[in-house]
């Protein structure tokens, strides 16, 4: 069929074909080879000929071929690439595989002009580079023409100019040049790398041929020596074979050559990429090297240009204070001519407090100067008093002038108070709201006078690039102190801070925004950029609330986009803990667990604040990195290395030394002596006991260490991995970290202050005391410090400047104390907020008061009747009073957890229900089943390792019960006596261990018991007690009667009636035929159903009639009843107490037993279905 359709196509397409010029086409299935070109003789785009079969005919004198190997897909081909192939070899004796055409030789000759070119290329890049550094800083005189020069008037640096680093255009134009000789490098190392792949597939081709060649020249062989052929075949075969040979064997050495030739062809180009592959690296450092070298110029460039930037503005800004100040001079210069003009006008007027305005109040001067005395902390009467005696020395001009003086009354001098703190806050509100952000923000809380009490301060940095403390708060009122509660104190005043600003900017009209600008919404929480808090739950509360309050505000202020559009630096709020406090919580840490090591073996250094630490948080946790190595090293076998002489437990803070702080804090002699005993641990005639126990103290120091640090610090720590670890923040954080505290001494200073003057002023207003603080710590009033008079004097001026009030523009001066003012008849705007602020704080804290003493006492009544119920509860259970029989019940129950509420019971039976009876001594109860926290160390119910519970408690209990037996606690006369409660008056000092306490300590502690009881004999007061009989005895012996009728305790008449009825009573349950007994009457719950149920176990029925329990419901040898064959009966349901509902099938069984009893006949119709639990 394939041949009939190309036969009809070539009739079709006969009119396309030149005969004359093209010879007879060869029909479809013809073998045929094909070498295509462009033109005949021409090779094309195909390297490698191949053999085919024509499979159809095409227009325009083109063949349809199939190729005889590889994908069998028809391809067009053009007439004059095809050839009759007459051989009759295999298809696969075409050219082999690894011999080139003569475009892959030049390919390969032109990859070598290329290999070539690249390597000159590379060598001027390397040799521009080299002429570029040596030329770089070459001061060699240069010509160049006139009007490139001008002359330069600038007063910077001469380095001005381009910086070392920067690079001319020849040298960027060279630089990217050898960028793109790398890229050429690069591209001309893939295509080697490619084409020594192609040459090793085609040798390993050639050796396939050679191998298909071998196997026809064997098959020839073959049918050469068959039987069957005849004479001439084999003549002609022979001839054919030694052809082949002939053929095979210069084929074969062709082949073995053009091996031999492509093996050392790979070699040479495996070297050649190892050698370009060198030139490529050696290109890709100089490449980087170049980089790392531009980098560094612009990094230079941009910090050059930031500083002349800066300088720039620096000399702007001096230009300017220059002109206001010459202004200013001026204006002094008129104005104290003015003055000595009106000296001269006056010189007869003596010096007046009063002011001529209308109710003749004191003047702005006086009232002034009189504010700054009293923010000193003086009394109201000392400094009237004061003035009265610098009235007398400094007032001169006889008796008119001293009248002319007139000092204000006392009450005059206390209202001045309530003005110093307004005043003193306003100050400090303005520095905060002309700020861009606030570096840190610390607080805490205290109780002062039953009353708690809230400071906060704030780090800033101020124009002259110098960070302040300013303190915003000095024993503010705090209404509760939950983390809400305080998260909500610190928004509220940050918000009236916002709000006593808009007053004074109201009162400065046209000058506001220039003395009182809001920069980022002035007093707005989202400017605080980190916190400092102490190691608390509730301060670490309270510093997440405030974090979520700082995007709360910035959301407010700038909008949800514009806030989400500013960095990470201008958003997020860093998180630190107080250094004073973590430090102290390792030695703690290894108190409580020396404690209880001793406690357990033998049987029974606090840092303070520090005012000079110059730490910034990450060097503070650096320092507690290392000090968990030092915990790691006292856990070790290495521990003894800590008392080297040289030792130090990480190295000195750089700058501390310089100014001295390891001088001040020498270890005294005493503890060099201490140190020295300790180090000779090994000396010691009881060293082989002595060596072990200290090693236990060191790891025990080591494990305290460990466990304060990982439950405070433990996201600030490398080697917890906290999230907050040095390597795991950003380096704007460390950037930041640099000017940060690492202290809140700054929010404890003014509660120092404050209980200062409350100790002072006991009847001073808190508020009063705690506007001085505020004015005190923030040193609002103080004068600059004058001029020094020796080297000490002029190195403590330097750290102290004058007040915000003294150093304030006049006319930011004259607003805050008109808005700030206390007159009567002129009372300030900012000063009737405040007191209707305190007013409100005042309110709301009793308000809170009550409701929390009235929700304390709930609690404390409710928890109190709980106590009393349990312990209720545990006097009436019933003892257990031998192991044995302790035992036999344990067996009786079927579960753990039955067990283990019988034997906690047995222990809240003697511990909780009747404590005064049953009290145990250290010998009889050792001290691993002691609370060793305590000091009383009471026994613990559950072991504190992994002991499984229920036999750590059994093993407790039968302890208990042998020493009630062996001190007799179970007679009748002693169980009535015992309480449930046992009240200690005094403590007694206690032996730890007879073994290793002395006579003599015995003896001391004897006698301390003898005089505490002589110290507890109460001698009553004869006029109180008469007082007392008089008008006290009636009250208390009606709460006598009452408290006694309230702690009467009366049974359930319910159940006793129960009790009474059912208890064993036989039943007969017509369900399963059993007999029952009703063994006891209890109170159960499932879920929300509440009922009494009679327990019931079978019995049987014996000799005579009666009916008895089997033996074999016994725990053997006891009367403990097996609790698995107990059996409950729901009797009365109490789902609703008030209505309780008798249920009948206890009665009905009852009544089946006596009827089956008396024989009479039961009843027709199936039995009811009983409830059972």
């Amino acid at each position: 069929e394939e041949s009939a359709k190309g036969e009809e196509g070539e009739e079709e397409r006969a009119d396309d074909w030149d005969t004359e010029l093209r010879g007879p086409r060869m029909p479809v299935g013809t073998r045929v080879f094909v070498e295509e070109g462009t033109a005949p003789g021409v090779s094309g785009r195909r390297a490698f000929p191949y053999f085919a079969v024509v499979s159809s005919h095409f227009p325009n004198c083109r063949y349809g071929v199939k190729p005889a190997e590889g994908r069998k897909q028809q391809r067009s081909v053009p007439a004059h690439a095809l050839s009759k192939s007459i051989s009759w070899l295999a298809d696969s004796a075409q050219r082999s595989r690894g011999q080139l055409t003569s475009q892959q030789k030049k390919a390969q000759v032109q990859s070598e002009h290329d290999r070539v070119a690249l390597q000159q290329a590379l060598a001027r890049v390397k040799k521009e580079n080299l002429r570029g550094e040596a030329v770089e800083g070459r001061k060699q005189q240069r010509s160049v023409p006139a009007h490139a020069l001008r002359k330069s008037i600038s007063w910077l640096a001469d380095s001005a100019q381009r910086s070392r680093g920067q690079l001319t255009s020849q040298q960027k134009k060279a630089q990217v040049q050898s960028e793109h000789d790398r890229v050429a490098l690069q591209q001309a190392l893939a295509r080697v790398k490619k084409e020594n792949v192609a040459l090793l597939k085609k040798h390993n081709l050639a050796m396939q041929d050679n191998e298909v060649l071998a196997a026809e020249r064997e098959a020839l062989v073959h049918a050469a020596g068959s039987k069957g052929l005849a004479k001439g075949v084999e003549h002609l075969l022979d001839r054919v074979i030694e052809s082949v040979r002939r053929e095979m064997a210069s084929k074969k050495e062709l082949n073995d050559k053009e091996s031999e030739r492509l093996r050392r062809h790979v070699t040479h180009r495996e070297k050649m990429i190892v050698k370009l592959q060198e030139q490529l690296e050696s290109t890709i450092k100089q490449v980087t090297k170049l980089c790392e070298e531009k980098d560094a110029a612009l990094r230079q460039q941009k910090k050059t240009g930031a500083k002349n930037l800066m300088l720039r503005d620096q000399l702007d800004s001096a230009v300017k204070k220059r002109k206001v100040l010459v202004e200013v001079v001026e204006e002094l210069r008129d104005e104290r001519e003015q003055l000595i003009e009106e000296s001269k006008a006056t010189a007869g007027e003596w010096e007046k407090t009063r002011s001529s305005a209308k109710g003749r109040p004191y003047s702005d001067e006086f009232e002034a100067h009189a504010v700054r005395c009293m923010s000193t902390g003086i009394s109201a009467m000392q400094c009237r008093e004061q003035m009265l005696f610098s009235k007398e020395i400094m007032i001169k001009g006889g008796e008119e002038a001293q009248e002319a003086f007139e000092v204000p009354e006392i009450e005059w001098f206390q209202r001045l108070r309530e003005r110093v703190g307004t005043e003193s806050l306003l100050y400090a509100f303005v520095k905060i709201v002309g700020g861009k952000e606030v570096l840190q923000h610390g607080c805490d809380e205290t109780g002062i006078r039953l009353q708690g009490t809230y400071n906060q301060w704030v780090l800033l940095m101020n124009d002259d690039g110098q960070t302040e403390i300013v303190t915003l708060e000095a024993g503010g009122i705090l209404v509760g102190a939950t983390a809400e509660e305080v998260a909500a104190h610190i928004e509220l005043t940050w918000e009236r801070g916002q709000g006593a600003l808009e007053t004074l900017r109201e009162e400065l009209g046209d000058d506001a925004d220039e003395l009182v600008p809001m920069v980022n919404g002035g007093v707005n929480l989202s400017k605080l950029r980190s916190l400092m808090h102490d190691t608390c739950n509730t301060a670490n509360a309270t510093a997440r609330k405030l974090i979520e309050l700082v995007e709360k505000k910035g959301v407010e202020h700038f909008g949800a986009g514009a806030w989400a559009a500013r960095s990470k630096e201008q958003r997020c709020t860093l998180d630190f803990l107080c250094g004073n406090h973590t430090r102290n919580l390792p030695i703690a840490a290894f108190n409580r667990l020396f404690e209880e090591w001793l406690a357990a073996t033998l049987s029974d250094a606090t840092l303070t604040n520090s005012t000079s630490v110059e730490l910034n948080p990450i060097q503070l946790n650096g320092i507690y990195d290392e000090l968990w190595e030092v915990g790691v090293l006292l856990q070790s076998e290495d521990a003894f290395d800590v008392l080297d002489e040289n030792y130090r437990p990480w190295p000195k803070v750089k700058g501390l030394d310089d100014k001295g702080w390891y001088a001040k804090r020498r270890v005294e002699a005493l503890s060099k002596k201490r140190w020295e005993m300790l180090r000779a641990y090994d000396s010691r005639a009881d060293a082989d006991v002595f060596t072990p126990l200290l090693k236990k103290v060191f790891a025990l120091v080591g494990a305290g260490i460990h466990e304060s640090l990982e439950r405070t610090m433990g996201d600030y720590l490398e080697a917890t991995d906290g999230c907050h670890a040095t390597s795991k923040l950003e380096p704007w954080m460390k950037a930041r970290a640099v000017l940060l505290l690492s202290h809140n001494n700054h929010a404890e200073r003014p509660f120092a202050l404050i209980k200062l003057l409350d100790h002072v002023f006991p009847t001073m207003k808190l508020a009063n005391v705690s506007n001085v603080a505020h004015a005190r710590v923030n040193r609002t009033f103080a004068l600059a410090p004058p001029k020094p008079k020796t080297a000490k004097g002029a190195r403590n001026s330097e750290r102290k400047t004058a007040g915000a009030a003294t150093l304030a523009d006049p006319r930011l001066k004259k607003a805050v104390s008109a808005v700030a003012g206390v007159r009567r008849q002129s009372l300030g705007a900012v000063t009737k907020q405040r007191r209707e602020q305190l007013t409100a704080d005042i309110a709301a804290a009793a308000v809170h008061r009550k409701k929390h003493r009235t929700d304390l006492l709930a609690e404390k009544t409710q928890q109190a009747a709980g106590r009393a119920q349990k312990k209720d509860t545990a006097h009436s259970i019933e003892l257990i009073t031998s192991v044995r029989d302790l035992r036999a019940h344990l067996l009786a129950k079927t579960g753990k957890g039955a067990s283990m509420a019988l034997i906690s019971q047995q222990f809240d039976a003697r511990v909780t229900g009747r404590a005064t009876l049953f009290s145990y001594s250290h010998a009889a109860i050792g001290m691993e089943y002691r609370i060793m926290s305590q000091k009383a160390k009471p026994l613990k119910k559950s072991p504190s390792d992994e002991e499984d519970g229920l036999s750590y408690l059994t093993r407790l209990v039968e302890l208990m019960i042998t020493d009630d037996v062996k001190e007799g606690r179970y007679d009748a006369a002693h169980l009535e006596e015992a309480q449930a409660t046992q009240v200690a008056i005094a403590r007694e000092l206690p032996v730890i261990s007879e073994e290793h306490t002395s006579a003599y300590s015995k003896s001391l502690k004897e006698k301390a018991k003898e005089e505490a009881a002589a110290l507890m004999v109460v001698e009553d007061d004869p006029v109180l007690v008469e007082l007392v009989d008089k008008y006290v005895a009636a009250v208390k012996e009606k709460a006598k009667e009452e408290a006694a009728a309230l702690m009467v305790v009366e049974d359930d008449p319910v159940l006793v009636e129960l009790v009474d009825k059912y208890v064993a009573a036989v039943l007969l349950d017509e369900d399963n035929g059993e007999t029952m007994v009703v063994r006891a009457v209890q109170y159960d719950e499932r879920g929300s159903n509440k009922y009494y149920e009679a327990t019931c176990v079978q019995v049987e029925q014996v000799e005579g009639g009666s009916w008895a329990v089997p033996s074999s419901s016994f725990v053997a040898g006891s009367e403990v009843l097996k609790d698995e064959l107990l059996v409950g009966y729901h009797l009365m349901d109490l789902t609703d107490p008030d209505a309780p509902v008798l249920l009948p099938d206890v009665d009905e069984m009852i009544s089946a037993h006596s009827v089956r009893e008396t024989a009479v006949p039961k009843e027709t119709g199936g039995p009811k279905k009983r409830r059972k639990t």
